[in-house]
């Protein structure tokens, strides 16, 4: 399955997150943990399951 992404539209800060829209209307979520650990969720559909919890080593 190939995932096109096209130029960025928006980005929006939310609780605990980066909300980004394609301008092809694809949806992505950016979490920034920690400096050096960031989760990106891509999903064509835009259902985004609850964010997986990261354990501190």
């Amino acid at each position: 399955m190939e995932i096109n992404t096209e130029k960025i539209r928006t980005i929006e800060k939310s609780n605990g997150f980066f909300e980004i829209t394609y301008e092809n209307d694809l949806g992505a979520r950016l979490y920034l943990y920690d400096e050096d650990i960031i989760r990106f969720y891509l999903d064509p559909k835009g259902d985004f399951s609850e964010e997986v919890k990261v354990n501190d080593p």
